[in-house]
């Protein structure tokens, strides 16, 4: 098992625009991947958009974002041109990860 963190720096003008498209296109998105979050930085590279995925395998990886990269042609030839540039980092767990119950942090309130 790893996880996926997904960094798209986007265009400034086209954030509002990017995250309306994605919020339409969740359902269809999450029968390909398994997305833990999406999040936008408070301060920082305000310009950029954080993805966590989960996934069990590297195998299951490469297939669904194959089948993804084929049905999803028309969503990713939109959004693509709304990115500067996307850097995808592959995490491996620790111990400390494991013993951590993320679900406990997920809805802290």
């Amino acid at each position: 098992m790893f996880y996926e963190l997904r960094i798209y720096k986007v265009i400034p003008s086209k954030m509002d625009e990017l995250l309306k498209i994605w919020e339409k296109n969740y359902q269809d998105i999450s029968k390909y991947f398994q997305c833990l979050g999406i999040w936008t930085a408070i301060n920082g590279d305000i310009n950029s958009v954080y993805h966590l995925y989960y996934w069990k395998n590297f195998k299951e990886y490469e297939k669904k974002k194959s089948l993804f990269k084929k049905d999803m042609n028309e969503y990713i030839e939109k959004v693509k041109l709304m990115y500067l540039s996307q850097n995808s980092i592959m995490l491996k767990n620790t111990k400390i990860t494991n013993d951590l119950n993320i679900k406990d942090f997920i809805n802290y309130e």
